[in-house]
């Protein structure tokens, strides 16, 4: 493996591969910024800051090409080419450090997970298409990465307090 930047990061994660752009998105979550490489090849190049600010746990990646940034304490909408961003929700999560690891469902929801300031005071939340956010679990102290499975039957979840994996039955018809 090569590296892929010539930046060094505090904690560089969540890549987003954008497909029409061809360019891979990540946060450095302690520096408070996103970076964008654009065509990534063989050789290392200097990622470009594309937002400075409030540390972004994660995001997705929107039909119209803007991302969605899980931010502290809110989901904001950020427009990678000119820098432009759009408050969407206001996060009242009590406990909650920051956000950290997001994974979009084929439904458009959001399954976001909140680092909590003790170890129980995290959880697992949903952002509904319609805004809404639900708190699906709480009693973690750090949530991590989430996926489906290749059928779309069961969602995997990391709990990285507890060192586990779970597994959970998934019907987006009943999401």
């Amino acid at each position: 493996s090569a590296p892929l930047t010539t930046n060094e990061f505090s904690l560089g994660e969540g890549p987003l591969w954008d497909p029409t752009r061809h360019t891979l998105f990540f946060t450095d979550i302690d520096a408070g910024r996103l970076y964008a490489v654009e065509r990534p090849g063989e050789d290392a190049v200097e990622a470009r800051t594309i937002y400075e600010g409030e540390p972004v746990g994660g995001m997705t990646l929107q039909h119209d090409g803007a991302l969605l940034l899980f931010r502290r304490n809110d989901v904001a909408i950020l427009d990678p080419e000119s820098g432009a961003e759009t408050p969407v929700v206001r996060l009242d999560l009590p406990g909650a450090e920051r956000c950290n690891d997001v994974f979009a469902l084929p439904t458009g929801d959001v399954l976001f997970g909140t680092i909590g300031t003790d170890d129980t005071s995290g959880g697992l939340h949903r952002l509904s298409t319609s805004c809404r956010v639900t708190t699906l679990f709480d009693g973690t102290r750090i949530p991590n990465g989430m996926a489906l499975s290749p059928t779309t039957t069961y969602l995997y979840y990391t709990d990285s307090t507890a060192k586990t994996i779970a597994s959970f039955p998934y019907d987006q018809r009943s999401n």
